[in-house]
């Protein structure tokens, strides 16, 4: 049977009653042949999302219609592994006795990571087939290295560098600035083949389909990957204002409002420190 991702508008609904309609439609799932399999719950961003086996798209909007009302903006059919490997789980995970209601549910939002090797194509040209490859392979340990030991996931990999995904803005953070650090290391001990990377990263709710994650804030990511400049991570103001803890980074650095490909307004930027070197400059 398909898979279909659905999205709530649930402004100004508490996680109580959130709780409330999700048995709801549990309860009736048998009679519309759906199987809910997932649920996801932000308060803040006012969405939710449901994750269910149907026959149709039309069957998980007819059951939200029948108990409680609220009919999904959006019903999309989707790729249970890219769900798994993009949201971490593709089932409810179980409650503790006594915990509150939603405990077991986690938030759709989603940091989103791009990283982008400087020259990787050009590299084989330069250095030779097998060079160009070991530089490949010591790139991608590192990053996935780095998106790994800070609770991310690896949604794919795109030849030269990756698109990864974190619950949180500190866990992106803390990954992009290991990565761009344990490269500088690399790079000390291998000064004639450095490899240099871009780090872009934005946040938001991103969407599945047809097994692959799109939507703007997929895209704004990507694109702000594409504007840094080796060795350099970029941000948009959404993560800046998600995190904006002096104790936990040196500064943030304004880098302007960028016009980015494909976007109909500037987008403002802000720039990582991670070296002593980026301090002083």
């Amino acid at each position: 049977m398909p898979i279909f991702m659905d999205r709530h508008n649930v402004e100004g609904i508490s996680p109580e009653q959130f709780e409330e309609a999700h048995a709801m439609d549990v309860a009736l799932q048998d009679k519309h042949h759906v199987h809910f399999l997932s649920i996801w719950f932000d308060e803040e961003q006012g969405l939710s999302f449901c994750l269910a086996e149907a026959p149709d798209g039309e069957a998980v909007k007819h059951i939200h219609e029948e108990t409680h009302g609220n009919v999904p903006t959006d019903v999309i059919e989707v790729d249970l592994e890219k769900v798994k490997a993009f949201l971490g789980r593709t089932s409810d995970p179980q409650a503790q006795a006594g915990a509150p209601p939603l405990a077991g549910i986690d938030s759709a939002f989603r940091v989103i990571m791009f990283t982008d090797q400087q020259d990787s194509t050009a590299a084989a040209l330069r250095y030779g087939d097998r060079k160009a490859f070991e530089l490949l392979r010591a790139h991608d340990e590192l990053s996935r290295q780095a998106i790994e030991e800070n609770n991310g996931r690896v949604v794919k990999h795109t030849g030269d560098g990756f698109m990864s995904a974190f619950s949180t803005v500190v866990d992106a953070l803390n990954s992009a600035v290991t990565l761009q650090r344990n490269l500088a290391a690399f790079n000390e001990e291998n000064s004639a083949t450095p490899v240099h990377v871009r780090v872009g990263l934005n946040a938001g709710n991103p969407v599945e389909h047809a097994g692959d994650l799109f939507g703007i804030t997929v895209q704004i990511a990507s694109r702000v990957c594409n504007y840094a400049q080796p060795d350099q991570i970029l941000v948009t103001g959404i993560v800046r204002e998600l995190c904006d803890d002096p104790a936990w980074f040196t500064e943030y650095r304004d880098a302007g409002r960028a016009e980015l490909k494909g976007l109909p307004s500037a987008v403002q930027l802000y720039e990582i420190v991670w070296t002593p070197e980026q301090e002083q400059g």
